[in-house]
């Protein structure tokens, strides 16, 4: 690296915050001082000068940015960062556009007389047991950069498997067998692998033996009745309930939110009907609550054209099963029945009903 690309670079990493013209005066003055150029040669080259420290603060860039971008020159002079490199035949080193040929880089291995590499295509001929390597290098010219080509040994490696065979650059390694397998074989179920089964047969006799130790030495709890208690149902929470109503409750839009009473209607059992969920005007009585919900469950309502009591229909408190007034209003059973409650509406003739009956 020139001197002049050294300073470049020294100024700019420790004053990355100057422009490019403050770095190019900084390093016409350091140069003055040292009287090393002259004044013309320096103005000369501030053009060239100005290019390299984009150029530097480029390459710095995507350097940082992109670690594992491009490779290096690894000529000593250059050391250019380079996104398409080259890769010497002979020495395996990797050079820029510039020194790619072994002339340019002087490439120690190009005085093997097992091998000589074309300066116009950059591949290594093979010239074993030969002399004439002008008359090799000649027909290699003269066949367009085809004949006498060296072929390197492949990197690729065949899958062991012997009905396969493929030969790919990507393989795996065989966790239980340590084969060598291409991606297709890689598990070990692909490849009939007998070291897994194996291992699978070992696995499972030491689960069982882990299994008996533990059935041994730890003793089961003894209950004291063999009968099954049946889990409690989880109640719900009032608050949550009413929430999911408002989201779900038809009614009245119309209707001030103060004035709103949330109930959910179970329908009789015999209409196979699911549950309504409904708001309602607290000055409602339970009986027109009743004619609602029926009207728009489409449930028959006999209450007015029949004297008898096994056909009409009645609410009932689903919590408790008894049965409600339906002469009285929301507002006046307010402390019997709560805003989110849960009713049901039964044809029968009995003061109670069976809560059980009408669940979720």
């Amino acid at each position: 690296m020139s001197l002049e690309i050294m300073l470049v670079l020294r100024v700019h990493l420790i004053y990355p915050k100057r422009t490019s013209r403050s770095v190019i005066s900084y390093l016409v003055n350091f140069l003055r001082k040292l009287d090393q150029f002259a004044l013309l040669r320096i103005r000369k080259r501030t053009a060239v000068v100005y290019s390299t420290i984009s150029t530097l603060s480029f390459t710095l860039l995507v350097k940082m940015e992109f670690p594992g971008l491009g490779s290096q020159c690894t000529f000593k002079s250059c050391q250019q960062l380079d996104f398409l490199p080259f890769r010497c035949g002979l020495c395996d080193n990797i050079f820029c556009a510039e020194h790619r040929s072994i002339f340019s880089h002087s490439c120690p291995e190009a005085e093997d007389t097992k091998r000589f590499v074309c300066a116009t295509c950059g591949l290594a001929l093979e010239v074993e047991g030969r002399t004439d390597t002008d008359q090799i290098s000649k027909e290699h010219l003269e066949s367009g950069c085809k004949r006498h080509v060296l072929v390197l040994p492949s990197i690729k490696k065949k899958c062991q498997l012997d009905s396969c065979g493929q030969a790919e650059t990507i393989v795996s390694l065989c966790l239980y067998c340590s084969g060598v397998y291409c991606l297709k074989h890689r598990h070990a179920a692909d490849h009939q692998c007998v070291s897994s089964e194996q291992t699978a047969i070992k696995a499972q006799e030491k689960r069982k033996t882990i299994q008996d130790l533990i059935s041994k030495n730890i003793k089961k709890p003894t209950t004291t009745s063999s009968a099954h208690v049946p889990a409690k149902p989880r109640k719900k929470s009032p608050v949550v309930e009413l929430m999911r109503m408002k989201g779900k409750a038809k009614g009245d839009n119309g209707l001030p939110q103060a004035q709103r009473f949330y109930l959910k209607c179970f329908l009789p059992i015999e209409s196979k009907s699911p549950p309504v969920i409904m708001f309602f005007d607290k000055s409602w009585s339970l009986g027109r609550v009743l004619d609602k919900v029926t009207s728009v469950g489409k449930v028959i309502n006999m209450n007015n054209r029949t004297q008898d009591p096994t056909q009409k229909l009645h609410i009932f408190l689903q919590r408790s099963g008894e049965k409600l007034p339906i002469t009285e209003t929301l507002e006046q059973l307010e402390g019997q029945i709560f805003n989110g409650d849960t009713l049901v509406i039964e044809k029968t003739a009995e003061a109670t009903i069976d809560s059980n009956l009408y669940l979720d």
